[in-house]
């Protein structure tokens, strides 16, 4: 049940975040994942977590609900589809808007339209939202949920 003390802007930290519940997510995700670069296991499953820390926030604390269709990621309260990303950097940001383009109009993937970006230094946060506005995924002047 959605905790009324967190919003999907609160910070917050793997400690609220149900282990076993992660691990059972990340390692079922990563098992899948075909294209993983020079990344070994080990670093492919720290990614898998990232993404699926903040995934379950939103699960968890604010209402959001998992999208069980391949690797989709939430739908908002409201029913919208929701991608999630994690950055350790805003840097990363171009390089993630350009890889969602790619995915989606080179590839023909169905990625969601509207883009959450969660930056984790010490703790998460939700800091930017980004959305498909018909020829590329574009970052949203501020945070539009």
């Amino acid at each position: 049940m959605p905790s009324n003390i967190y919003t999907p802007t609160s910070e917050f930290t793997n400690e609220i975040i149900d282990q076993d519940l992660l691990n059972k997510r990340a390692v079922s995700e990563a098992a899948v994942i075909t294209r993983i670069g020079d990344r070994t296991y080990d670093e492919l499953l720290e990614d898998c977590k990232m993404g699926h820390r903040a995934e379950l926030f939103l699960i968890l604390y604010c209402g959001y609900t998992d999208n069980p269709s391949g690797f989709k990621d939430l739908y908002a309260p409201d029913g919208r589809e929701i991608e999630i990303k994690v950055v350790r950097s805003e840097h990363n940001i171009g390089k993630v808007l350009r890889h969602l383009d790619w995915m989606r109009l080179t590839c023909g993937y169905d990625v969601a339209d509207k883009v959450y970006f969660f930056e984790l230094s010490n703790a998460y946060q939700l800091k930017w939202t980004g959305k498909f506005n018909g020829e590329r995924y574009v970052l949203e002047r501020e945070i539009v949920l």
